[in-house]
């Protein structure tokens, strides 16, 4: 218990210190004194270093069966001995798991230079690799300090996406990759690009898939329509890899997708306290608390809730906001209606916040801040708690299990009204230079 207070205060406190900083740092009077400026740099560094090593050290805090590397090297070892790695009882042989391998078979060509000597410390080389490549492809065009810190802060402490995806032991940050090469492609106008990198990310995990519908609320050629296509064709070409690689396994995939092995875990028949429930069903669960348990009203909730979202996305869209914003805005709302998300899901969030609040108000960065990365870091340690007692099938706190949705929903109305409120800068024209786009680097 005493390592779990460390680990509570230490990721609570750390995210704090980290975007109070990031948000300093964009104020003129510290970008025109140099002392205080080296203060608050100072200040910003060493917090970061704190919270990298406490992020590192979240696996000890997790339950062990929550550990998904062993998982993955199973599945390997069960492919190379030719069984099928979609069956928990050929996993058994070579580790003791009780969950399922959901991916697909070229997944397995990724992980197998980590299963090899100490897994958890190459897999923790792996995870810090993909966060590194993500910072540097989604700063590639930002300004030194003050963007870096901020995009800094989301990426590690976001929604408390990344200690979960270390706690757990899951390849999201791998997504997490790919998520910002698409960014890469689409703030440098090449939406074709980002639409074939989205499509690529999505073949190793089916979910970033439903974000492709958010380049339907582009302005930029070529055709929106033809953007979702590219996405869906990227997915497809990997999982032909996949049915290449061996048919039958791949047949075995397509029924672990859908719960039709027996008598093993699938994610599809999951219930909701495993993860995040989809916003509507927690909603669901809220209201039926206050004896308000009404199909007529879930369901005019929810036709509400939609319609809403896409009026939003039309509305911002005529008011001028860029593409990278629509897309960014598209992203939060479409999280907000997925069927499943799990805790380290939401590193997904983390670049959109980003390029969202970048030069917005420093007021809204801040309460962005507070609510996306600070509160979520305060109730980490009871999620992994309630959770273990989930699986131990004690008491749980239904609460705390959706305090990442629930912040999530509260950053994406702040954000929208934000926009609506204000108008935001002019939009870059389809054909002219990133150079112009408030996300551009300044020129002298």
């Amino acid at each position: 218990m005493a390592a779990q207070s460390i680990a509570h205060s230490s990721l609570a406190v750390c995210p704090l210190i980290l975007g109070l900083a990031a948000a300093a740092l964009q104020h003129r009077r510290f970008s025109e004194r140099g002392a205080a400026r080296t203060l608050v740099l100072a200040l910003f560094l060493g917090s970061l270093v704190a919270l990298l090593f406490e992020l590192d050290r979240t696996r000890a805090f997790a339950p062990s069966r929550r550990w998904d590397a062993p998982i993955y090297c199973a599945a390997r070892e069960a492919y190379d001995a030719g069984l099928s790695p979609y069956l928990v009882s050929n996993l058994k042989r070579f580790q003791a798991v009780d969950f399922s391998f959901v991916y697909p078979l070229h997944a397995l060509l990724l992980l197998k230079p980590f299963c090899s000597g100490d897994v958890t410390f190459r897999f923790t080389v792996l995870y810090w690799a993909c966060l590194a490549l993500a910072f540097l492809l989604s700063a590639s065009r930002l300004r030194l300090w003050p963007e870096w810190g901020l995009l800094a802060v989301l990426l590690l402490g976001g929604f408390s996406g990344t200690a979960w995806n270390f706690a757990a032991g899951n390849i999201g940050l791998v997504e997490l990759f790919g998520f910002s090469v698409c960014y890469y492609f689409l703030i440098r106008d090449r939406p074709a690009m980002a639409a074939l990198a989205l499509g690529a990310t999505a073949s190793f995990k089916l979910v970033p898939i439903l974000f492709a519908f958010c380049f339907l609320f582009l302005r930029l050629p070529p055709s929106r329509g033809r953007l979702v296509a590219y996405s869906y064709l990227s997915l497809a070409a990997g999982l032909a890899v996949s049915y290449a690689m061996s048919p039958p396994f791949f047949r075995d995939f397509v029924l672990q997708l859908l719960g039709l092995h027996p008598n093993q875990h699938a994610p599809i028949n999951e219930v909701w306290p495993e993860g995040n429930p989809v916003f509507l069903l927690a909603l669901k669960v809220f209201l039926a608390d206050l004896r308000l348990d009404s199909p007529a009203l879930i369901s005019v909730v929810a036709a509400v809730m939609i319609f809403s979202m896409i009026t939003l996305l039309i509305r911002l869209r005529r008011r001028g906001l860029d593409d990278v914003r629509l897309f960014s805005m598209g992203i939060l709302f479409v999280m907000l209606l997925m069927p499943r998300m799990k805790p380290y899901s939401f590193t997904y969030a983390a670049l959109p916040v980003f390029f969202l609040i970048q030069g917005r108000p420093r007021t809204l960065q801040v309460g962005i801040l507070l609510l996306g990365v600070w509160v979520p870091a305060l109730l980490f340690d009871r999620h992994v708690i309630a959770l273990a007692e989930y699986l131990a099938r004690g008491p749980m706190q239904v609460w705390v299990l959706t305090y990442q949705m629930g912040c999530l929903f509260l950053c994406a109305l702040l954000l929208a009204g934000s926009y609506l409120r204000r108008a935001p800068e002019p939009a870059t024209p389809p054909t002219a230079s990133r150079r112009d786009w408030p996300g551009a680097p300044r020129t002298r």
